[in-house]
């Protein structure tokens, strides 16, 4: 049996709204400018500035030592606790006296405490429920606090059998030995910006009051009470850190706190930054990225981290790509690539020499490479903290500039890459289409060239972890790769017949039944979770849990994988009509039992929703106009596709456009012959059809594209009628 440690209590503000003009006022009493002016020390600046926020916070509000049962006890409201005491005092009167008019008195009150208890539980998930769009972890954070599961399970000793630690002081202590062997030594190495205070108020605005401040005490909410008091001194001392080319020391430890990965051992480390660092850096990485977007510096083959890109952006692409070496009876050989440890690893030296060829030079490449320098991180259990462990390479995880800075350094990678190359962050797809055995020679020297790139710059390629996946509808491959496997460093890359990236599953067939099961199954187990911790009668707040956990899982990239087999469709649509069910139905309605989707169209009505297949068409659309206004980079070629192959005249032939990811019947064979694979096949169909209206791609802005889709009955088009289960037609 696991023994119970006690958790250390954590320290938190206690904010009075009537104290918040005394805060301020504290604030702007403050002489800045003599304060910075005689500290030229950048340490001993942050320092003072730090000691003065504080000590002005505490003279408004108070800071509490709060212990874990409080910081998990449900609030009350002043009725409830009136009602407890009241209740109380009953109970210790009848206890005294033993009199029956007493005991008559004591009951009524406990039935009204009762009833006001379960009102308060009401309004306050009702409260989790409505904030469960914007903020998903009120959700699982009241999902945590009633199940006793503990946040870091015993940690098995290496070596030792049946040997497990326990203590939450051992566990961050161990945890922390082991994020440190990540790191590698890194070689001692390393745009004029002035900060305004319109640009610093705008930024604190922006600030997530809800955001972990770990042990630090000046929080985003302090930050955003301060307002327009406290902007003055943080342009001051900004100012003065770029200057200087000197990032704070106390800036540069990360409290780590570690989450299991599923199903392994390891630990997936979340770091917790200094929430005045993390506005700092802010404000130098919007800067610096848009140097590197306004003179087009950045690749194109690179996804992640950047303005009107997307993971559904690249998986858009990849579809499509894909699809269209099978119109043209042809394979594509995809190399899905793990690079291990890659934010941890990639020196410093590294990303120095990077921002000098993007021509990052003078006081920004100095502070960037001071930056880097000297960070150091220790991991917190239940409140104990580890030894600081010193973090010689990588980017800082958590951070704002640490992905931006990671894209910078890998952003040369495809640049001797003849192959197609797609990249989101350290994920690495490779690709080509194959028609003849030079192909995948061709593609062979491409991983070879990728690995020599990544053992220059310091990152390690696990070809283990690797994946290849072959794309085809023959069903005798013509093409062999040589020696049956792509290999790297010597080591065979594993030949899969699905392969998930970026939470799509892709098979070898270009079909989607991989991906309906696996969001079919995610959202059971959500929908699970929601049933588990709100109670039937719960209905509206379910909704809005249901939109916000259940149906974002089968929205995320639904435009790239349209299921196209009517097994597929009902099994989506489902998940759905058991939800509806649940908070539509009584308990006493036994005959749940729905084969004809009658009874699910009765409920979409009173609730107001579309069926599931209505929303994957509408967001169709709505990355169509992205398209044609811009708001898809490179997105255009997604609208274009080549001529399917001559020799799909044969109806068993015209097959191979079933297994594309968004088509499926065409609607004749004149536009079977005409039409385009995929994507672009699918909007088509829907842009042609006589009840879409061509002027609505012209409207001002998204909101209202949208609301025309939201007018529509896609159940009267013509593609939908021919495609859509007849079942689930509205």
């Amino acid at each position: 049996m696991t023994p119970n440690f006690k958790t250390k209590p954590k320290l938190v503000w206690k904010i009075d709204g009537e104290n918040i003009n005394v805060f301020k006022t504290a604030l702007s009493s403050i002489d800045w400018g003599q304060v910075f002016d005689l500290m030229c020390n950048v340490d001993v600046a942050v320092t003072v500035f730090q000691d003065k926020f504080i000590a002005a916070a505490k003279s408004a509000f108070q800071l509490k030592s709060v212990g874990a049962k409080r910081l998990h006890r449900p609030s009350l409201s002043e009725r409830a606790i009136d009602s407890l005491r009241r209740c109380g005092s009953a109970f210790k009167k009848w206890r005294r006296t033993r009199d029956q008019a007493d005991y008559s008195s004591w009951k009524e009150l406990e039935v009204s405490k009762r009833r006001i208890i379960q009102s308060d539980k009401h309004r306050r998930l009702y409260g989790i429920a409505k904030a469960s769009r914007r903020n998903p972890r009120a959700v699982w954070k009241h999902v945590k606090k009633n199940t006793s599961a503990a946040s870091i399970p015993p940690i098995p000793i290496p070596g030792h059998d049946e040997k497990y630690i326990v203590d939450p002081q051992d566990k961050a202590e161990f945890i922390s030995r082991e994020f440190s062997k990540v790191y590698p030594a890194c070689p001692r190495h390393c745009l004029p910006l002035h900060f305004t205070t319109s640009v610093i108020l705008k930024q604190i605005q922006r600030l997530d009051s809800a955001k972990a401040a770990g042990s630090f005490l000046i929080a985003n909410q302090l930050l955003k009470i301060a307002g327009t008091s406290v902007v003055y001194p943080l342009s001051r001392l900004f100012d003065l850190i770029v200057s200087k080319r000197e990032f704070p020391t106390a800036w540069r430890q990360a409290e780590v706190v570690p989450i299991p990965k599923k199903g392994s051992s390891s630990f997936r480390p979340i770091s917790l930054l200094p929430p005045l660092s993390k506005l700092f850096e802010k404000i130098v990485a919007s800067h610096l990225s848009n140097y590197l977007d306004k003179n087009n510096l950045l690749s194109d083959t690179q996804y992640g981290f950047r303005k009107q890109r997307s993971t559904e952006m690249q998986l858009l692409h990849m579809a499509h790509q894909y699809s269209q070496a099978l119109l043209q009876r042809a394979e594509e050989d995809v190399v899905l690539l793990d690079c291990s440890k890659a934010f941890d690893k990639l020196p410093h030296s590294s990303i120095v020499t990077s921002l000098s060829s993007h021509g990052v030079n003078g006081e920004m490449k100095g502070l960037l490479s001071d930056y880097l320098k000297g960070r150091s991180q220790r991991v917190v259990v239940e409140g104990h903290f580890s030894s600081e462990q010193s973090v010689p390479s990588g980017v800082p995880q958590g951070s704002i500039l640490g992905p931006l800075l990671f894209t910078i350094a890998v952003n040369s990678l495809a640049k001797s890459i003849s192959s197609t190359v797609m990249q989101y962050a350290d994920d690495i797809v490779l690709s080509r289409t194959i028609k003849k055995h030079e192909d995948c020679v061709l593609l062979q020297q491409d991983l070879q060239r990728l690995v020599a790139w990544c053992k220059e710059v310091g990152l390690e390629i696990n070809p283990e972890k690797s994946q290849h996946l072959r794309i085809s509808n023959k069903r005798d491959k013509s093409v062999k790769v040589p020696g049956e496997y792509y290999v790297i460093s010597g080591k065979k890359i594993p030949l899969v017949n699905e392969a998930v990236c970026l939470g799509v599953t892709f098979s070898s067939k270009l079909e989607w039944t991989a991906q309906v099961d696996k969001v079919s199954a995610k959202c059971r187990q959500r929908l699970y979770a929601v049933n588990a911790f709100f109670p039937q009668r719960y209905g509206a707040e379910k909704q809005l849990l249901y939109k916000s956990l259940v149906r974002a899982v089968h929205d995320y990239a639904s435009s790239c994988w349209f299921p196209t087999t009517k097994s597929l469709q009902r099994q989506l649509e489902s998940i759905q009509k058991k939800f509806l069910q649940n908070i539509r139905l009584s308990r006493a309605d036994k005959d749940r039992h729905d084969p004809d989707f009658k009874r699910y169209h009765q409920h979409l009505q009173e609730v107001a929703w579309k069926p599931l297949w209505h929303r994957r068409c509408e967001n169709l659309l709505v990355n169509v106009f992205r398209i044609r206004t811009g708001n898809f980079a490179s997105g255009n070629r997604l609208l274009k596709s080549q001529e399917p192959s001559r020799n799909l005249k044969t109806r068993s032939q015209a097959k191979i456009l079933m297994m594309l990811p968004v088509s499926t019947a065409p609607l004749s064979c004149k536009l079977l012959e005409s039409t385009s694979g995929s994507f672009a096949y699918i909007t088509e169909a829907l842009l042609k059809d006589s009840l879409f209206c061509p002027s609505a791609l012209h409207v001002n802005s998204l909101l209202s594209f949208k609301n025309y889709l939201s007018g529509l009955n896609f159940s009267n088009f013509m593609w939908c009628k021919s495609n859509v289960d007849v079942l689930l037609l509205v």
